[in-house]
């Protein structure tokens, strides 16, 4: 079988996974990637743009994504006083606490999903796919 198209068909099985799980919380895999990017830049301005580069998503796909977590009131954006144009985007009160919650679910659908793997297998498969990212195709 192709390898490319088992690495993405395990990755849709993943975020599927995922998705299923974290739909209980009323997000979606996506929205939660903006969330766990914000939270890993805290203590930096980040734009709309700059998360759209960040996730290699499109920037109205990026758009849809904070209007529905800042009407969910997980993130909220600001007046970015470098430029009047854009807006500087972070978590809330409420999506840094909702934050940890999702973590344990991600969490939580990883551990389920490697499952079948012993734990030698798993580290062997991150050190293989860290390998893979580093490379430059």
């Amino acid at each position: 079988m192709n390898t490319a198209f088992l690495l993405l068909n395990t990755a849709k099985n993943l975020k599927y996974g995922l998705n299923r799980t974290l739909e209980t919380y009323n997000i979606t895999a996506q929205q939660w990637a903006v969330i766990q990017r914000l939270s890993q830049v805290a203590n930096e301005n980040i734009t709309a743009q700059q998360l759209s580069q960040d996730l290699e998503m499109d920037k109205q796909t990026i758009s849809e994504i904070v209007k529905r977590l800042e009407s969910k009131q997980l993130l909220i954006r600001e007046k970015n006083p470098n430029d009047r144009r854009a807006y500087q985007l972070k978590l809330s009160k409420i999506g840094i606490q909702a934050l940890t919650q999702y973590q344990e679910v991600s969490q939580t659908v990883l551990e389920a999903f490697l499952s079948p793997l012993t734990a030698a297998e798993q580290a062997q498969l991150q050190k293989l796919l860290f390998k893979l990212q580093a490379s430059d195709v």
